[in-house]
Order: structure tokens, then sequence, then C-alpha cells
């Protein structure tokens, strides 16, 4: 599937609230993937951000939703905590999440 698809599909469909789920389930599945194929999710993340598919509130829910499986990401993935820290940070710098949101992210978690 192509970025052009993608963006395509997740137009179609057209149910914003269901868009963090192309961050939690792009995560997920990098996450158990070398850094190479980690850092192509970040992009396509930022690069959906900046076309305005993803919103910030997106990412954040995304994030807030892995925080929330994080338990169950360990039983298969002992090093999710910091590679989901790493994502963060990446998002953050990438100008995803602002710091406020980065934040809130922290607290529910």
């Amino acid at each position: 599937l192509s970025l052009k698809e993608l963006q395509a599909h997740l137009h179609y469909i057209g149910a914003l609230q269901f868009h963090y789920q192309v961050v939690k389930r792009g995560v997920t599945l990098a996450m158990d993937k070398a850094g190479r194929e980690r850092e192509m999710v970040a992009v396509l993340l930022a690069t959906l951000h900046a076309r305005g598919v993803l919103t910030s509130a997106h990412v954040a829910e995304g994030f807030r939703a892995l925080l929330d499986g994080l338990d169950d990401l360990l039983l298969d993935i002992p090093s999710a905590p910091a590679l989901l820290s790493h994502f963060l940070a990446d998002s953050h710098l990438d100008g995803l999440v602002s710091l406020a949101q980065l934040n809130q992210i922290g607290a529910h978690a």
C-alpha cells in the first residue's frame, strides 16, 4: 500500500474518530521490526500529519492507546517501553505532538 493509497483510503473511510488507530497500529507493528522499518513508520506518521490526514490530537490519542495496552505489548516485546519512548520523542521533535500534549500523555500513564 503506497502513501497515496493509504491517504485515499483514510479519506474514503472518513471515520476521523479512528485515525488514531493508524498511529497505534503502525507503532505496534514497527516495534517488532528493525530500526529502518521503525524509522519508516515515523516518517509515515510525520508525512500523514504534514498532509493533514492525522492531527496532533489523533497522534496523541494513538500514543495514549499504546500506553493503555503497554502491559500486553510487554508480553511480546520486552523493549516496548523504550521503543515507545523513542517514538514519543521523535513525534515531539517532528512536531506531531506539542510539549503540552506530551505531558498529558505522560500524565495519562
